[in-house]
């Protein structure tokens, strides 16, 4: 439910992610949606993690401020809560090919006494 109410908000409000991501703490948290989901009645606790990819600090705002009202006026039994990290820059590896002709390679041996 939690999930259902938070991804409504997420369009009340009109996040613009590029990527949102939210996984069940406990389920599909390693491998996200190959995972199966137990029925409805069978889960006994789960938490959930909101991570999303955006532009501006504005958006990332929007995803704290929703999921903090999720805290107060969330479903029934919402605890476990810890204040939602503040946003920070993603910093990625762009995998490339280099012609190996290009790579200056050079190796020193050193002799310690």
């Amino acid at each position: 439910k939690a999930e259902e109410i938070l991804r409504e908000r997420f369009k009340i409000v009109k996040l613009d992610a590029e990527d949102l991501r939210i996984d069940y703490i406990g389920i599909n948290s390693v491998h996200g949606p190959l995972s199966t989901l137990p029925k409805v009645d069978e889960p006994n606790e789960i938490r959930i993690r909101v991570a999303a990819k955006v532009k501006t600090k504005e958006e990332a705002d929007k995803i704290r401020r929703e999921i903090t009202h999720l805290w107060t006026l969330g479903p029934v039994g919402t605890t476990g809560v810890t204040s939602p990290p503040p946003p920070r820059p993603v910093v990625s590896l762009w995998p490339t090919l280099v012609p190996r002709d290009l790579i200056p390679t050079k190796c020193i041996v050193k002799t310690v006494e």
